[in-house]
């Protein structure tokens, strides 16, 4: 008898111990994933661009700053340049907003503090280019304009 309750306390000091071994494999594990995992972007010209999820998150965060600069000019432009000028860029901020939209939406779950899982943000993978190109177009005509 007295060697079951040694051998059940001997067994509750093992338990802890696997649990705290267990999750540690366990985040060794998902740390080890999240390095290796990459995300591919199709581009404009119909190829495909690689990137880790660091990399990705970065170039996410790239974009959406360069797409709300864009914008903000447009609206310090809005009285400074003839109506032509301006509804050139106006049309290009619409186009801009529209390819942006699915990453402006996870930007404004994240300011309104909602979870915003990993699965979310490669949801905006399949768009991010055309958003980024999007820009590009907007960012091409604002300087033309400072000319």
């Amino acid at each position: 008898m007295a060697e079951g309750r040694g051998q059940k306390r001997q067994n509750r000091h093992r338990l802890p111990r696997r649990i705290a071994r267990s999750a540690m494999v366990l985040t060794m594990a998902t740390l080890l994933l999240q390095a290796c995992a990459t995300v591919t972007i199709r581009t404009a010209g119909g190829g495909e661009k690689t990137m880790t999820i660091e990399e990705f998150e970065q170039y996410t965060e790239a974009v959406f700053r360069r797409q709300n600069h864009a914008s903000d000019q447009v609206i310090m432009l809005a009285e400074e340049v003839d109506q032509t000028t301006y509804q050139k860029l106006a049309e290009a901020e619409e186009k801009m907003l529209e390819a942006c939209r699915p990453l402006n939406e996870i930007a404004a779950r994240q300011r309104d503090q909602e979870s915003v899982g990993l699965a979310l943000k490669l949801e905006i993978a399949p768009t991010i280019d055309a958003c980024d190109r999007a820009t590009t177009r907007l960012e091409t005509l604002l300087r033309s304009v400072a000319q």
